[in-house]
Parts: C-alpha cells; structure tokens; sequence
C-alpha cells in the first residue's frame, strides 16, 4: 500500500492522486498539515529525505518526492 503526503491547495498532488486512481492503484492519503501526530511524523520523514514538497510517496518504508511524472513512474514500477 501506498501513502501519498498531500497539502491543500496542491495541483501537484491532485494530479498525482488522479494519476493513482486512473490506474487502479490504491493508496493512503495524508495531509501533511493536519496537525496529527500521523502527519508530523510524515512531515518528519519529508525533512529527512530532503523532501521539500508535495507530493511525496512512502512505500516499503522509503518515502521519494519528485515531480509528478517521476513518482508515477516509481508507483507504477512497484506495481507491475
């Protein structure tokens, strides 16, 4: 399972989500500004990774940002 870091107001992560959803693949989605405990610990790992932006994706415990493209790319990579 896939979880998507997301923001509000993110052209970025909507594509990416509707990018997901277009291929069948299931996903969490966690809004890195929440304010939970869930979405600092995600805003913790963004940091760690130097990832300044979303969207970012965690899976088999790495989470990778990048643009668009290159993260559906990695899902679909994963997947198939």
């Amino acid at each position: 399972m896939f979880k998507v870091y997301t923001q509000q107001n993110c052209p970025n992560c909507l594509e990416l989500k509707n990018l997901l959803k277009a291929n069948n693949i299931e996903y969490t989605e966690l809004d890195v500004n929440a304010g939970t405990t869930e979405a600092s610990a995600a805003k913790a790992k963004m940091i760690f990774n130097d990832i300044e932006a979303t969207p970012a994706v965690e899976f088999d415990n790495q989470v990778i940002g990048g643009n668009v493209q290159e993260l559906a790319m990695n899902i679909l990579g994963k997947v198939l």
